[in-house]
């Protein structure tokens, strides 16, 4: 029984630790994107309006 609670904490713990390092890297890649003027992000082949969207696919 004990066993079985450390390991639901576990993975409570790790299931945790996997979003944060998932919304670090979300606002890590916006603000990195909204640096970029309009001309880098169309060089890369994106429009501002692009940003959101491609956030929220990571």
């Amino acid at each position: 029984m004990l066993a079985r609670a450390i390991f639901s904490l576990s993975t409570v713990f790790e299931t945790v630790s996997e979003e944060a390092d998932r919304f670090n890297r979300r606002n890590r890649t916006a603000r990195q994107l909204n640096a970029l003027s309009d001309v880098q992000l169309a060089d890369i082949g994106l429009e501002r309006a692009d940003i959101p969207a491609i956030v929220r696919a990571i």
